[in-house]
């Protein structure tokens, strides 16, 4: 994720970092980057994050349960927004479509 985002910081697109990890909460706030601490597959925090008036939706989790679920939720606050996602398998392909 956060070499997503230090791509988007180059091309000067604001992004908001969602992160579970503290330690690596921390280290994205000391660098600058706009951080909020919680756990992308919960609704209200995506809200929060005003995802409702994002253009794009990038999931870089590895866990395939809580990219669905993060998903779901950002599609459901903004049907209109693209989604990038990080899949594993074909399987994960194939269910995120």
């Amino acid at each position: 994720g956060e070499q997503v985002a230090e791509a988007l910081r180059r091309k000067e697109i604001p992004c908001l970092i969602i992160e579970l990890d503290h330690y690596r909460f921390e280290a994205l706030k000391e660098k600058g980057f706009a951080v909020i601490y919680g756990h992308a597959g919960q609704e209200p925090l995506l809200e929060a994050a005003r995802l409702k008036h994002a253009s794009l939706f990038v999931m870089t989790v590895p866990a395939p349960v809580v990219v669905h679920e993060a998903i779901k939720h950002a599609r459901h606050l903004n049907p209109a927004i693209r989604v990038v996602a990080r899949a594993s398998c074909l399987d994960d392909i194939q269910a995120l479509k």
